[in-house]
């Protein structure tokens, strides 16, 4: 399930309040259907900054350097966990990434995320519930603006991040500040630490939008 982020960092949105008051999935995924021929022209709008910081964010985990693009990325899978769409798929395919699953809430949404090409395979997926993929079945795991209010919670879903990538694998997530400790995010995030299996090699705040440098939290995992 891809989102917009906060109203105190981004502009509002007339699908804004409509997202956030959802409560349940099949309410999210209509407004989303309803939203996604708009939705890349809204966060243009508002400069929106998520994408190519997680984007980079990966790559950078992954062991790639500034002036080779294209690896690590070439033959690794990627999971796009509410892929939206396909911001952060478009940003992944710059540094090279060519074998990207995304996956979305909304059939809306992932239409338009198969126009660019970036993705391999594109499903239907409602992260509040466990993925339908294999243990260890993908080198890395991305997920930009779902882990905000209204939307996809900690249970199960960083759990699950980390069971289906591989042992080594990368996770980059966003999770919208505000609610990075009143959501449970931080606490699962200590959990899975403490059982063993995850290290946590960032946990910065960022900005939602590139002219800013607050209101989200960038979060980059890895499997152990």
């Amino acid at each position: 399930m891809a989102s917009w982020t906060a109203e105190s960092h981004l502009g509002n949105s007339p699908f804004l309040k409509r997202v956030y008051e959802a409560s349940t999935a099949t309410e999210s995924r209509d407004v989303y259907n309803e939203w996604a021929q708009q939705y890349d022209k809204d966060l243009e709008a508002e400069d929106y900054a998520f994408p190519k910081l997680a984007a980079r964010a990966l790559f950078d985990a992954s062991g790639g350097q500034p002036e080779d693009n294209k690896q690590p990325f070439e033959g690794l899978s990627i999971l796009d966990a509410g892929c939206g769409t396909g911001l952060v798929g478009i940003q992944l395919a710059e540094f090279g990434a060519s074998n990207l699953v995304g996956l979305d809430i909304s059939t809306g949404m992932l239409e338009v995320a198969r126009k660019p090409g970036c993705y391999s395979a594109l499903e239907e997926a409602d992260l509040s519930k466990p993925i339908a993929k294999p243990d260890d079945s993908v080198d890395a795991v991305i997920c930009v603006g779902t882990l905000t209010r209204g939307h996809v919670g900690p249970k199960p879903v960083l759990e699950e991040f980390a069971r289906v990538v591989k042992k080594g694998g990368n996770i980059v997530a966003t999770v919208l500040d505000d609610i990075w400790e009143s959501g449970g995010f931080k606490a699962e995030v200590e959990r899975l630490r403490l059982a063993g299996n995850i290290e946590v090699l960032r946990s910065d705040v960022v900005g939602v939008r590139a002219s800013s440098n607050v209101g989200g939290r960038l979060l980059v995992l890895r499997k152990r």
